[in-house]
C-alpha cells in the first residue's frame, strides 16, 4: 500500500471546524485516482496533508493518520521525501526554485545523490514538451509551460507516489492530453498517482477511481463508470460531453461583428521580448464591439497573454484605442486584491467613482450575488481559497462597470457551476469581453466569436505543438563563476570608497554599466532606470552645489543671491558616482546570477548556512516584492482615481495599504517555497550531487588576481595619502605616489 489515510483531517488555526475530516482513502501502486469536487471542498488541503506538508509547515491540527509506504510523510528525512513522493501545488510560479530549466529538473535528483544528471534532465524536458535548452530561464516560459516544468521536476526522482494539485489548469488541450497519457503510463508502471482536477474531460478516461469530495469529506469513491452523475451535477461539476452545443463562431481575422459600437480598436501590434528569436506578437488589427464575447484560444506560448498585456497597456506594442474604461485580470489575480474585506474590495471602484452610498451598496450586493461571494463579504480577501479569491477579483472588476473586460484563464480553480455563473454574469450588451482560455467547450458555449493564436498571430488552423513564449533575457549556463562575480563586486565596492577623483569614479561607473548591459537588462528597464539614476545624480550634485559649507570654496555660478559652489558640485558628483558604480555592479550581479548559484557560491566561500540562505532569499524576494507592489498599485489605479487627484494624507494612506496584499503575497510565496524545497528533498546539512559544480577557470583566476591586485594597490595608495594629509606618516620616497593620488585617485 503506497498511500493510506485513516480518519484523516486538518483544522486550520483560525477555524472552529476542520477543513477536512474523517477521510479514509487508500491508493495502491498502479492506480491513477482522480480527486474532484466543488471549489473550496478541501481537495488541496487533503493532498497537502497526504504529502506531509501540513504536518511539517502548518500551524493547525492534524487529525487521524497519514501513511506513505507505512510511514508518516511528515517524519521522512528530506532525501527520503524526494524518493517517496512528488508534489505539485496549484501555483506553478511559486514552485520554481532555480534560475534555469536544467537546474529546476535536476534539483530533486541532486537531493537524492543521482548521477548522469544532464541526460536525465534533457530526457525530462523532451517528455514534457519543454525547450531542450537547459540554460533557458523559467521566466521565459508561458504559464502553461512553467506548469509543465514544475511537474517535470516533481517526477524527476521517479517517486512511487505523485500528488498533483490541478496540474492541467494552465495547459492547452494537447498539453493536458499528453500529461494525462504520461501519468497513465506511470501508473501502469506501478506508480500511485493522485490528480486533483476540475477538468474531467482529459482525466476521467484515464482514471482507475474517482474520489469526490464535498464539505471536507469524501462522498464518492468509485470506478469512473459508477460515478453518481446526479450528485456530481448537484455539486456543480459537469460530466464531459454534456451541454457541448457550440455558441460561437471561429474567425481568423480581428474584425468585429456588426452588432454594437466599437469599444476597442487596436493594431498593428508588434512586440518582441529581449533575447527572443522573433516576434512574440504580430497582429494587424483587432476590434471589439459592445455585446461581443470573444474567446482567445491557442497552445501554451502562442501569445495570448502577451496580446492581453498589449491591449491593457502593460506592453508597448502599438496603437490601442478604447471607448470607456478597460479593466483586466491576469492569470494570478491575487495582487489585484488590496482591501481589508471583500465588501471593501467590491466597493472600492464605485466609491472611487464618487457614487452615492446607496448605489455603492447596491453594486456590491449585486456583484457579490452574481459571483457567489455573499457569504465572504466580511472576510479578508487574502484569507480565502484560490478559487474564491478569483471570484472576488472578478466581482470587484465588474463593480466598476467597465466597457471592456480582459480575462486571462478565468476558469482556474473553479468548478463548472461557478464557471457558468461567472460567464453568464460577464454577458452584457454594453460590454465587450475578451478572455483567453484552454477550455474549448467553454469557448463554444459562451463566446460569440473565437480567435486562435499561434506564434503571436491569429491563425485559422493551429498546430498543437507549443512554441515557447519568452518574457525575459535568457539565463546562460556558462558565464563567470558566481564566486568570480562576488569578487568583482567586492572590488567595485572597495574602489568606490577608495577613489576620490570624479574622472576615476565616472570610469568605474561606466565599467559597472557595461557589466549591467552584458547581464541582459531590457531596453525598457534600462531607460526607466537610467532616468531615475540621472535624477538621483542631478539632485545630489545640485543640493551639494547650493549648500556646500566647507572652506575653502569657490563660486562656480551666481544666480542673484544664490551661489553654486564648485567644490560642492564636485563633491556631489563624487558621492553620486560612488553610489552609481556600486548600485550598477550589484544589479549586474543580481541579474546575471540565479539565487541557487549564489547560494552554492556562498557555501563554497565558507559563509554560514543561515547567512547564505538569507542572502539568496533576499536576492529572490526583492525583485518579486517590487513586482508585487507594482501590480497592486496598477490594479488599484485602474479601478480608481489617479493619486494626484487625492490629498497628501489620502495618498499616504493608500501607499501604506499596499503593504497588506504585498505582505500576504510574500507570505504565500515563502510558504510555497518552503513546501517545494521540502517536497524536493532540500537538506542544508546533507551532501548533494551537483549538475553544474562550481569551477574556477584559469582565465577567471587571472582576472580576479589582476583586478584584486589593482584594487589593493589603489586602497594602499589612498591609505598612505590619508596618513600623509593628516600629518601622521610622511615618506619622502613616495612624493610621486602622493601626487598621483591627488591627481587621479
Amino acid at each position: 500500500m503506497t498511500l493510506a489515510l485513516r480518519g484523516a483531517g486538518y483544522r486550520y488555526p483560525s477555524a472552529t471546524a476542520p477543513a477536512v475530516a474523517g477521510v479514509d482513502l487508500s491508493v495502491q501502486g498502479g492506480e491513477l485516482v482522480l480527486l474532484t469536487g466543488p471549489t473550496g471542498c478541501g481537495k488541496s488541503t487533503l493532498v497537502r496533508l497526504a504529502a506531509g506538508l501540513l504536518g511539517r509547515h502548518g500551524d493547525g491540527e492534524v487529525l487521524g493518520s497519514v501513511r506513505v509506504a507505512g510511514r508518516d510523510p511528515a517524519d521522512l528525512e528530506p532525501a527520503e521525501r524526494a524518493r517517496h513522493l512528488g508534489f505539485v501545488s496549484q501555483t506553478p510560479d511559486r514552485q520554481v526554485l532555480t534560475g534555469t530549466l536544467g537546474d529546476e529538473v535536476a534539483f530533486p535528483l541532486e537531493s537524492v545523490g543521482a548521477e548522469d544528471l544532464d541526460a536525465t534532465v534533457l530526457a525530462a524536458l523532451e517528455r514534457f514538451g519543454l525547450p531542450a535548452e537547459p540554460g533557458r530561464a523559467p521566466s521565459m516560459l508561458s504559464g502553461g509551460q512553467r506548469q509543465r516544468l514544475v511537474t517535470a521536476a516533481a517526477m524527476a526522482a521517479a517517486p512511487p507516489l505523485l500528488l498533483l494539485d490541478e496540474p492541467l489548469a494552465q495547459l492547452d488541450p494537447a498539453g493536458a492530453e499528453a500529461l494525462m497519457e504520461r501519468l497513465r503510463g506511470l501508473a501502469d508502471a506501478g506508480v500511485a498517482v493522485v490528480v486533483v482536477e476540475h477538468r474531467l474531460g482529459p482525466t476521467l478516461p484515464r482514471a482507475d477511481r474517482v474520489v469526490v469530495m464535498s464539505g471536507g469529506r469524501v462522498v464518492q469513491d468509485v470506478a469512473p463508470a459508477a460515478v453518481d452523475r446526479e450528485q456530481l451535477a448537484g455539486l456543480g461539476l459537469r460530466w464531459p460531453g454534456e451541454d457541448e452545443e457550440p455558441a460561437g463562431t471561429e474567425e481568423h481575422a480581428g474584425t468585429g461583428v456588426d452588432s454594437g459600437p466599437v469599444l476597442l480598436e487596436a493594431g498593428p501590434l508588434r512586440f518582441r521580448y529581449p533575447a527572443a528569436g522573433g516576434d512574440a506578437l504580430a497582429i494587424d488589427g483587432l476590434t471589439l464591439r459592445a455585446g461581443e464575447r470573444v474567446a482567445l484560444l491557442g497552445a501554451n506560448g502562442s501569445g495570448k497573454s502577451t496580446l492581453l498585456a498589449a491591449l491593457s497597456g502593460d506592453r508597448d506594442a502599438g496603437r490601442v484605442r478604447v471607448e470607456g474604461r478597460l479593466l483586466d485580470l491576469p492569470q494570478d489575480p491575487d495582487l489585484t486584491l488590496f482591501a481589508e474585506t471583500v465588501r471593501d474590495e467590491l466597493a472600492h471602484g464605485p466609491r472611487e467613482q464618487r457614487l452615492p452610498d446607496a448605489e455603492v451598496a447596491a453594486r456590491v450586493d449585486r456583484c457579490a450575488r452574481d459571483l457567489s461571494v455573499v457569504e465572504l463579504l466580511d472576510r479578508a480577501p487574502h484569507a480565502l481559497s484560490r478559487g474564491q479569491r478569483l471570484r472576488v477579483a472578478v466581482a470587484a472588476l465588474l463593480a466598476c462597470e467597465p466597457a471592456v473586460v480582459l480575462l486571462d484563464e478565468p476558469t482556474s480553480g473553479q468548478d463548472h457551476a461557478h464557471v457558468e455563473r461567472m460567464m453568464e454574469t460577464l454577458r452584457s450588451p454594453r460590454r465587450a469581453l475578451l478572455f483567453a482560455t484552454h477550455d474549448e467547450a467553454l469557448a463554444r458555449r459562451h463566446a460569440t466569436r473565437i480567435l486562435r493564436m499561434q506564434g503571436g498571430r491569429f491563425v485559422e488552423v493551429v498546430s498543437e505543438a507549443p512554441k515557447p513564449e519568452v518574457s525575459e533575457p535568457r539565463s546562460a549556463e556558462g558565464g563567470l563563476d558566481p564566486r568570480t562575480r562576488l569578487g568583482l563586486l567586492l572590488c567595485v565596492g572597495v574602489l568606490a570608497v577608495v577613489l576620490g577623483s570624479p574622472a576615476s569614479l565616472l570610469a568605474l561607473a561606466g565599467l559597472s554599466a557595461c557589466a549591467l548591459l552584458l547581464a541582459g537588462v531590457s531596453r525598457t528597464w534600462l531607460l526607466r532606470g537610467g532616468l531615475a539614476l540621472a535624477a538621483v545624480v542631478w539632485s545630489t550634485v545640485l543640493s551639494q552645489g547650493f549648500f556646500y559649507a566647507d572652506l575653502p570654496r569657490v563660486p562656480l555660478l551666481r544666480l542673484g543671491p544664490v551661489v553654486v559652489w564648485e567644490q560642492g558640485v564636485l563633491w556631489g558628483l563624487v558621492q553620486s558616482m560612488r553610489f552609481t558604480a556600486t548600485l550598477l555592479a550589484g544589479l549586474a550581479l543580481t541579474l546575471s546570477t540565479t539565487p541557487d548559484r549564489l547560494y552554492a557560491a556562498l557555501l563554497k566561500l565558507r559563509v554560514p548556512f543561515g547567512l547564505a540562505f538569507l542572502s539568496t532569499m533576499a536576492l529572490r524576494a526583492v525583485p518579486e516584492t517590487a513586482r508585487s507592489a507594482w501590480t497592486v498599485r496598477r490594479a488599484r489605479a485602474r479601478r480608481g482615481r489617479a493619486l494626484w487627484q487625492r490629498s497628501p494624507w489620502a495618498w499616504l494612506k493608500l501607499e501604506v495599504e499596499l503593504l497588506r496584499p504585498v505582505v500576504a503575497e510574500a507570505l504565500r510565496r515563502a510558504r510555497s517555497l518552503a513546501e517545494t524545497l521540502d517536497a524536493r528533498g532540500f537538506d542544508p546539512a546533507a551532501p548533494r550531487s551537483a549538475r553544474r559544480p562550481l569551477r574556477f577557470r584559469p582565465w577567471e583566476v587571472a582576472l580576479l588576481a589582476t583586478v584584486g591586485a589593482a584594487t589593493a594597490a589603489a586602497a594602499t595608495a589612498r591609505v598612505l595619502f590619508v596618513l600623509y594629509g593628516a600629518e601622521i606618516l610622511y615618506i619622502p620616497a613616495l612624493r610621486g605616489l602622493y601626487g598621483f593620488v591627488r591627481s587621479w585617485l
